[in-house]
């Protein structure tokens, strides 16, 4: 009978042992996300920005990848300010990818600038293909060869694409060394361009200062369609 008893009490204190460390870890994890909150809303202040730890609301920024990807998208500490008179969102975006053995969540930094007026969808990046390009076809080809090969060009608006690439704003794109590493998009009221990871706030402005030159390249007559 002792053994009986002590053969049922050895599953049971293994039992207890992981719901106490399944505790212990989910404490935690609260403490360290209440200090993260506390460390953003920190630099928010310092930097004369607006923070929110969640916003489900960044799921409908766009509706090209990585946005509508998986499930529970969110938007995970996100700031909203203005960055050279233009309005600023940027935070974390992610989504989350179930499969029969694993839930991952994917994480990737956004920033966003409001441009003059709400366009068509227009994403343009270094033709590398993977996430951002359609499969099966090279893109929109535009007049300048050394371009094409460059960059991918995809649009649902071929005419808005013309008047936006410009020559003038090929030329600059070809030269700016910006341009090959990060990639833009258009898309209702915003300029976007995200990259894949875990928002990192103080690089944010390269990329806000990037979407603001891009904007300002577009010819005026664009934005009076």
């Amino acid at each position: 009978m002792e053994f009986f008893l002590a053969s049922m009490a050895l599953p049971l204190l293994v039992v207890v042992a992981a719901v106490v460390l399944g505790v212990a870890n989910a404490g935690l994890r609260q403490k360290a996300r209440r200090l993260e909150m506390a460390r953003m809303h920190q630099w928010a202040q310092r930097n004369g920005l607006h923070y929110t730890p969640g916003d489900n609301s960044i799921a409908a920024l766009s509706a090209h990848a990585p946005f509508g990807i998986g499930s529970n998208r969110v938007g995970h500490n996100v700031f909203r300010g203005t960055h050279r008179g233009r309005a600023m969102i940027f935070g974390e975006y992610r989504y989350t990818v179930k499969n029969n053995k694993s839930t991952v969540v994917h994480p990737w930094q956004f920033v966003a600038l409001a441009m003059p007026a709400p366009r068509p969808w227009l994403n343009l990046r270094r033709d590398h293909g993977g996430l951002f390009s359609r499969p099966g076809r090279k893109g929109l080809l535009l007049e300048s060869q050394e371009f094409n090969e460059r960059f991918r060009i995809d649009t649902a608006s071929e005419r808005f694409a013309y008047d936006v690439l410009s020559p003038r704003t090929m030329e600059w794109l070809l030269a700016d060394a910006r341009a090959d590493t990060v990639g833009f998009r258009f898309e209702g009221q915003w300029a976007i361009t995200v990259r894949a990871g875990t928002l990192n706030p103080d690089e944010v402005w390269f990329y806000a200062e990037y979407l603001h030159d891009v904007i300002g390249l577009v010819p005026d007559f664009v934005w009076r369609y």
